[in-house]
Parts: C-alpha cells; sequence; structure tokens
C-alpha cells in the first residue's frame, strides 16, 4: 500500500512525524513523503533540512509559496499547490494520502485528492480545547 504524507511547515510536521514513523516500522507500507510550503522557503529556516536530518526519504518537492500574506497570495499559492500536486500526485499514484491539520495547504491538497479520487485520512483537525 503507497501511503502518502504532505507537510507544509515545521508545525504540522512535529505531528506527523511519530505517524511516518509508525508506519516505516511497521512495514507493508510503501511510505511517500510530499514537502511543499514554508519548508521550502529560506525565509522560514528551509526547514526541509530537518526532514532530511531525519533520514527520511522525499519523494516530491513541491514550491508553491508567493511572497506575502495576503489574502490574493494565499489564494495565488493555493492555485500553485492544486496544479503542482495534480502531476506529482498522479505520478506517485497514492492508495491514501495523510492530511495533517487545517491550513490552507491542506486544503488544496484535499481538494487535488478528492479530484483525483485519492482516499483522505485526515488527522489533528479542528480540535477543539476547553
Amino acid at each position: 500500500m503507497k501511503l502518502c504524507f504532505i507537510t507544509s511547515s515545521r508545525a504540522d510536521y512535529g505531528l506527523i512525524k511519530p505517524v511516518i514513523d509508525m508506519a516505516i516500522k511497521r512495514g507493508g507500507f510503501e511510505v511517500q513523503i510530499i514537502v511543499t510550503g514554508t519548508h521550502l522557503s529560506k525565509s522560514h529556516g528551509y526547514t526541509i533540512d530537518e526532514i532530511k536530518k531525519d533520514g527520511l526519504k522525499i519523494s516530491a518537492e513541491l514550491k508553491m509559496l508567493e511572497s506575502g500574506d495576503s489574502a490574493e497570495s494565499i489564494v495565488e499559492s493555493m492555485g500553485n499547490e492544486l496544479v503542482g500536486l495534480s502531476s506529482i500526485l498522479t505520478k506517485l499514484k497514492p492508495d491514501l494520502m495523510v492530511i495533517t491539520g487545517d491550513r490552507y495547504e491542506m486544503l488544496a491538497a484535499a481538494s487535488a485528492c478528492l479530484i483525483l479520487r485519492i482516499p483522505i485520512a485526515h488527522i489533528y483537525g479542528g480540535d477543539c480545547r476547553f
């Protein structure tokens, strides 16, 4: 089974790393990792290096960020991600995509998976603390 993870920042990587480790340790999965978002930004510390230091094999890197935090920049970034994921996911052909959290990068990933008919496992989303 091809199990694909997408990570866009240190925040979601910290949550999903134990799940990736468990899938690798358990075996029976071809683990795929797509790295995007601020992981590939020099101004955000180029945190893809942390993933590489952990010894994980990166299946694809997707530069998608537009400069700025305006609503327009975010929508353009989402568009870049959708276009990039189209070819990446078509090539990787995952059986299941694991999506973490509720940021816009994950919304774009979920949208791509919906259209490409790739099942999604969504974790750590919509948490409520009382």
